[in-house]
């Protein structure tokens, strides 16, 4: 996906916000996924598509109709697919109801359907009763109620422009705030659970409190990062020694030297992979060129304006480079640019 962003844009992608709604050794599998395609992630954005639900539907609408289509990665996969739900989505904030058309989707099949507000609605039931309750505890947070709502600003590309650095004016007037939704502490003295960081607070954050044990007071420190991702330390105050560690939810992820090796591995193949796109394009180069000349060495619209000999002499040169194509299809790309 790296190399299909580049290849639109046209210049080198270091930079990504992704969205995702997952869990958290999943939200940890998905920024370890975009260190490995050398990307800097920049924070997790926590959301369900809409869009793709609506995709999932109409793949089982072409399934009853037609066929399975579910496990064809090729064709689920296709943008045309996605997009035109896209589209829908967004017809359906304005309109009651909303075309699907996507040209062969399958086997020359064709998708012509529709949706309207009523069953776009029953279909993203559950994602629109999730919304409600973080809402409401927003809401009783902030001491506001449904009333006092004035204004929705949608802030993800806001979000996006602050984080990659953007300091004009357009962007400096909106803060734009992520929470952690859970209480952190540690376990001390019988049992208990000492709370460092409440409920809801504003993130990246920090908590620092000092701890008595039996042996020495303990200074310790919850650091949360934009992402969520919390980092705790201990310092003995009298031994100056000091513990840290990530809470990154290790089952199931992958560790540090895990990426590293598979940041490798991907520039290997990588690089594997450019060589036969680099050879084929050479190739192909040279092919387009051979029946080119011969085409319009032939074309009637020349005649008379070289003599025989010539367009003869030029023919066999381009039936010799042709027969040779066809004798060494795995050339190197230095073969196929010599001749």
């Amino acid at each position: 996906m790296k190399v299909v962003a580049e290849a639109y844009l046209g210049k080198t992608v270091t930079n990504a916000e992704v969205p995702a709604y997952f869990s958290d050794s999943q939200h940890q599998a998905t920024k370890d996924a975009g260190t490995i395609a050398s990307f800097i992630v920049l924070r997790l954005i926590s959301r369900e598509d809409f869009d793709n639900r609506m995709v999932s539907h109409f793949i089982a609408e072409f399934k009853l109709k037609h066929k399975d289509i579910s496990e064809n990665k090729r064709a689920v996969c296709r943008l045309c697919l996605h997009n035109a739900c896209e589209c829908a989505t967004h017809t359906l904030s304005s309109s009651a109801h909303a075309s699907i058309e996507t040209d062969l989707l399958y086997e020359g099949i064709d998708l012509y359907t529709s949706v309207t507000c009523a069953s776009f609605e029953e279909l993203n039931t559950d994602l629109f009763h999730g919304t409600m309750e973080p809402v409401e505890k927003a809401l009783w947070n902030a001491k506001l109620d449904n009333s006092q709502i004035y204004d929705i600003v949608q802030g993800t590309d806001i979000q996006v422009t602050i984080l990659s650095g953007d300091k004009s004016e357009n962007v400096q007037d909106w803060p734009l705030l992520d929470v952690t939704p859970l209480f952190l502490g540690i376990e001390t003295a019988g049992r208990v659970m000492t709370v460092l960081i409440k409920l809801n607070p504003t993130i990246p954050t920090k908590k620092t409190q000092t701890f008595t044990t039996y042996l020495m007071k303990v200074e310790v420190t919850f650091d949360i990062d934009a992402s969520g991702i919390p980092n705790v330390s201990a310092v003995g105050k009298s031994t100056g020694k000091k513990n840290k560690i990530t809470i990154t939810k290790d089952k199931g992820c992958l560790r540090k030297e895990d990426i590293e090796c598979m940041i490798q591995e991907a520039e290997n193949y990588k690089a594997k992979d450019e060589k036969p796109q680099d050879m084929g394009s050479s190739k192909d180069s040279l092919k387009s060129y051979a029946f080119n000349m011969k085409a319009t060495v032939e074309d009637e619209k020349l005649q008379g304006k070289i003599n025989d000999e010539e367009k003869q002499k030029i023919l066999d040169t381009c039936n010799e480079l042709i027969n040779w194509l066809n004798n060494n299809q795995t050339a190197e790309k230095e073969e196929f640019e010599h001749q």
